[in-house]
């Protein structure tokens, strides 16, 4: 019991950390994906990282997503990120079972915030048809990094 316990402690260690499911891997428009950080420290660096799980049957290489940040202050920033799932010979990036690959795409090396406070993330999917299927969950992560 000793051991099982000291081998699930040796993960990586997140300031934050959040999952959302799609329920029967279905991401429709309408889905968005709110993440709520709360940042204590506006020195501090981090990694922004985006943690996908997708079904080995998703029909594309990649995935658009379109992330809205909006500040404790309200003001509000966006971007539309392609994020490659797989390589052009269709082989999966990240770390695939029979079923399911998760795939860690490191958004930002050395993001950091400017602003004390909650910071909200949306995430949407900004593909090309309204249901996508074959996408099971997202993670947002940040880690702190250090000052260099």
């Amino acid at each position: 019991m000793a051991i099982l316990a000291a081998i699930s402690g040796c993960g990586e260690s997140y300031y934050f950390e959040s999952k959302r499911d799609l329920s029967n891997g279905l991401w429709q428009y309408k889905d968005s994906l709110d993440f709520e950080v709360d940042i204590q420290d506006t020195i501090q660096y981090y990694s922004l990282l985006l943690d996908i799980n997708h079904s080995v049957d998703y029909k594309t290489q990649n995935l658009y997503v379109y992330i809205n940040t909006e500040m404790p202050d309200g003001e509000r920033l966006g971007k539309r990120l392609n994020i490659d799932l797989a390589a052009p010979t269709g082989e999966w990036y990240g770390d695939c079972g029979k079923q399911n690959c998760e795939v860690l795409i490191n958004l930002q090396k050395k993001a950091y915030f400017n602003q004390l406070g909650k910071h909200k993330f949306t995430i949407k999917q900004h593909m090309r048809q309204d249901s996508l299927l074959g996408i099971n969950g997202i993670t947002l992560k940040l880690k702190e990094i250090d000052q260099e």
